[in-house]
């Protein structure tokens, strides 16, 4: 049944038809039909009505609630986004761990850069460290060389210290903290920056933020990075240019046991001809050895591992 009103203005553009001069056709709205049909009486020939075909929507002041979502909808969108976070996550991590590994490897390169200043500085010699060739050492000693300085009151500075280093082997202060290793580039201000002997990718202990500015300043703190120093190669020559094999490797990352390890899956080495490298080792041998304490023989799978023939 149609409904009639009264007193509308039409413009005929809007509906299709053609306008007047004014650009305006005057009509009484005349009816809407239950399919949304407008219709109107045309003044100029009042016995004509004109329909203007079918409107959307209703005509009058009656406003609908906006529909909102079901708890069912809800539940899907919250599924579909927790099954896209599930799929990302591991590609951040995976993005993270490289681009530790990259920082990690630019460690390395500044690390061996120091060593061949050092170097030059000191007739071709290595920088000591107290652990390599001490007397009656066992193997598993090697591992401390990761330790930068020793405090003047360490067990081990008192049992493996120096008679008398001569100018290589930096003392803080007059009770005696020794700066060992390759803490020597930093003593000598070859390598001035602290995070140079952190690995951004370690998880345990001995990070760069456990140590405070301060700590490195006093001779009762020891200092201990993330990275193993060889302190000589395989043919026990302490002299970086005389060293054989030239693909021997000087630094890794640690060789610790695994609460210590810079990385899961491998770690970089920096190389007597001062190339840096990555040792991937998804079979975990690294972690092997150095449970058993064979840290000699982690320095020998890394040499043949390094050499690429």
């Amino acid at each position: 049944m149609a409904a009639t009103y009264r007193s509308k203005t039409i413009q005929a553009g809007l509906f299709g038809g053609s306008a007047d001069a004014g650009g305006v056709r005057q009509g009484a709205l005349y009816a809407v039909s239950a399919c949304g049909r407008l219709s109107y009486r045309d003044q100029r020939n009042p016995d004509r009505i004109r329909g203007v075909g079918c409107i959307v929507g209703r005509i009058g002041t009656t406003h609908e609630r906006a529909r909102g979502f079901t708890l069912i909808e809800l539940l899907v969108a919250i599924s579909v986004i927790a099954v896209l976070i599930s799929l990302m996550i591991p590609a951040i991590s995976r993005v993270r761990a490289t681009t530790h590994r990259v920082i990690c490897s630019s460690n390395v390169r500044q690390i061996g850069l120091g060593v061949a200043m050092y170097a030059d500085d000191y007739d071709g010699r290595l920088p000591r460290s107290i652990f390599v060739g001490a007397r009656d050492a066992s193997p598993d000693v090697m591992l401390e060389t990761i330790r930068l300085r020793l405090a003047s009151d360490s067990a081990l500075l008192a049992q493996y210290g120096p008679q008398g280093t001569g100018g290589s082997q930096s003392v803080v202060g007059g009770s005696g903290g020794l700066w060992d290793g390759l803490g020597l580039l930093f003593s000598g201000e070859y390598l001035v920056a602290r995070g140079v002997f952190y690995c951004p990718s370690h998880a345990g202990m001995n990070r760069l933020s456990d140590e405070d500015a301060s700590d490195w300043a006093s001779p009762t703190t020891d200092l201990i990075g993330n990275y193993q120093y060889r302190a000589q190669g395989p043919d026990g020559s302490d002299e970086l240019w005389r060293i054989e094999p030239r693909d021997a490797v000087l630094v890794s990352d640690s060789l610790r046991p695994e609460d210590e390890l810079n990385h899961e899956d491998g770690a970089n080495i920096l190389r007597a001809d001062l190339a840096v490298l990555w040792f991937a080792d998804p079979q975990q041998q690294l972690l092997a050895l150095s449970r058993s304490g064979q840290t000699p023989r982690a320095w020998e799978l890394l040499d043949n591992r390094a050499n690429p023939n």
